[in-house]
């Protein structure tokens, strides 16, 4: 399936690897798994967010709702020059779900560099 593992213990460039991929191929589907699978964490990773503005690629929102038993993909959107404005629209989008484990959820955000 094309696959890419990831050790997340090192600095690899894996942004630049990524936006590499979508230039040199004519289709590329890239799936990110959510946060808090795991355990809470305090900021998002923020690589997809800066793939897909790279490429000029939308970002496509699925959810499992744990609560309500659905799951599925709604919105998308192509990042905009105002992150916060997009962060925004995470949260929004985020706020009515609800996982396994809610007290793992970590609102959308981002650690500034």
């Amino acid at each position: 399936m094309g696959g890419i593992p990831i050790d997340r213990s090192i600095k690899n460039n894996l942004v630049n690897k990524i936006v590499e991929k979508f230039i040199n191929k004519e289709e590329y589907i890239f799936l990110v798994a959510p946060e808090g699978t795991r355990s809470k964490t305090k900021y998002w990773k923020a690589g997809f967010y800066y793939i897909a503005k790279s490429v000029n690629v939308p970002i496509v929102l699925g959810f499992i709702d744990y609560a309500t038993k659905t799951l599925g993909f709604n919105k998308s959107f192509f990042p905009s020059e105002k992150l916060e404005d997009d962060l925004n629209l995470l949260k929004d989008f985020y706020a009515s779900k609800t996982g396994l484990h809610p007290e793992k959820y970590g609102e959308p955000k981002f650690q500034q560099k």
